[in-house]
């Protein structure tokens, strides 16, 4: 999983630096305020059902077709929201054109009923730890997606190229769920029955709905207070730090979900495992955020056209704002697996009585620049809170705090400040001759960065590395 995840990270990379040749900041603006109508209809897309699926993997067999029929059912609900709500959201955001983005909206809306049709598929395959096959498809079904949206931007289709080439993706990814995982599936949808699914469901949407205004209230609050042009660059930005905390743990969260699902009686177990899981994220995710941080300004100068420099400031605090964030995934696959479907979504919930004031005071007191902020410090203060309340154990959270963040935080830090130190004064001193200076800068940086890191871990915290090394080796071929 975490090799698919980095295979579609670095596509993602390489599919947004040819995006951002062939399409403009509005063709990125108008996309991404659509998506704040798509993501939210999302929410509903699967009513919560492969959670609950893999929470309950013991009973699969009892259930896998009355989630069948639910999921196609929310599916269908979710495009009919979408379509529905399509042209207010052009009102709402006052696009110049508002048939242009209503129209993208609605085309958006079908992925929903073809992802709803292979959502038993996809748990069955997580709860039986497929994790091989899962990867497969979903790196032959980004790369199809990629190669399309590139195909139709060429075309000149704009903003549109994202949804036309995400809808023969995810035709795709279905039919090779299918034929993978088959599952038989009876022609009775048993409507008595989907109430027992729905309870621990609708928690998991709730959750999903709050996460959703967290996910895209930053959209939300800089599309109504700033023009179109400011969000493209704020959603090109965020499209670049997003990567790194997407590279290991959102892949990771979900072996965490199946793995300590198996564990339902066993509250210490989850709770041990857990912490030794989040350790070694901290230890790999820690570093690349501030890593991110630190090579962003000679990275966007080498990699895009001058366009795209003012995202450089806002991607560096967005990936410093990663480095808590990372970890939310994780938590959430955590509570889950406790069946604590209900208090995952209160603590997400109450999250959003700081989110928005903080938003809307950033970006009334310092535009796009001060909304990043706000969110950066939003990230690290609410990952805080749902550490707190997913490990129940209040009498020992100073130190599990401790055991999983102050290592990687105090070794990154010291790293961060070496290699910056290097790269920013050092290298434009030397004077190299023939070789670009932005491609000595990322070398430099990258290379001090990781020797310095290294060597801070190591005395801090070397258990914890020798563990992450020996993981690590046991995925390399011959091992």
């Amino acid at each position: 999983m975490s090799a698919q995840v980095l295979y579609i990270k670095l596509l993602g990379l390489l599919l947004q630096l040819v995006m951002a040749k062939l399409l403009l900041r509005d063709d990125f603006g108008l996309y991404s305020l659509a998506l704040t109508v798509y993501s939210f209809a999302a929410m509903f897309h699967q009513a919560g059902v492969l959670e609950v699926l893999v929470q309950r993997q013991k009973s699969f067999h009892i259930w896998s077709g009355i989630a069948f029929w639910l999921s196609l059912v929310s599916g269908l609900v979710a495009f009919g929201m979408t379509v529905l709500f399509a042209p207010l959201a052009a009102k709402f955001y006052h696009y110049p054109d508002p048939e242009k983005l209503t129209n993208l909206i609605c085309v958006m809306a079908c992925i929903f009923p073809i992802g709803t049709l292979g959502a038993v598929n996809r748990a069955k395959m997580q709860i039986e730890m497929r994790f091989r096959e899962l990867a497969i498809i979903g790196a032959v079904t980004m790369s199809v997606d990629a190669l399309l949206k590139i195909y139709f931007a060429n075309q000149g289709l704009g903003a549109f190229s994202f949804a036309y080439g995400a809808i023969i993706a995810n035709l795709l990814n279905l039919a090779l769920c299918w034929f993978v995982a088959p599952v038989p599936i009876r022609w009775r949808p048993q409507f008595r029955r989907w109430k027992y699914l729905l309870n621990d469901g609708m928690m998991v949407v709730g959750s999903m709905f709050f996460a959703w205004v967290i996910e895209e209230g930053d959209y939300i609050v800089l599309g109504r207070f700033e023009a179109v042009g400011v969000v493209g660059l704020y959603f090109f930005a965020f499209r670049i730090s997003r990567h790194v905390m997407t590279l290991l743990t959102l892949q990771i969260s979900k072996v965490l979900l199946s793995a300590l699902s198996s564990l339902p009686s066993e509250a210490d177990k989850q709770v041990n495992a857990f912490i030794r899981a989040a350790q070694i994220i901290a230890v790999v995710c820690i570093p690349v955020c501030f890593a991110m941080s630190a090579i962003a300004d000679p990275l966007v100068r080498l990699l895009f056209e001058p366009r795209w420099y003012d995202a450089i400031p806002l991607i560096q605090i967005i990936c410093l704002g990663m480095t808590f964030r990372s970890m939310s995934w994780p938590i959430a696959s955590l509570m889950k697996a406790q069946g604590r479907f209900r208090t995952h979504m209160l603590v997400v919930g109450g999250s959003l009585l700081f989110f928005f004031p903080l938003t809307i005071l950033g970006t009334l007191l310092g535009s796009v620049v001060g909304l990043t902020i706000a969110v950066a410090v939003f990230y690290t203060l609410a990952t805080i809170v749902e550490f707190a309340f997913a490990l129940k154990r209040p009498r020992r959270l100073l130190v599990d705090f401790r055991d999983v963040f102050l290592s990687p935080l105090v070794a990154g830090l010291l790293a961060v400040a070496v290699a910056c130190a290097a790269g920013y004064i050092l290298v434009p001193r030397t004077g190299l001759e023939g070789i670009p200076l932005y491609i000595v800068q990322c070398v430099v940086i990258g290379t001090v960065g990781a020797i310095v890191y290294i060597l801070g871990i190591r005395q801090l915290s070397p258990d914890v590395l020798q563990e992450t090394i020996q993981r690590i080796r046991k995925l390399l071929p011959g091992s």
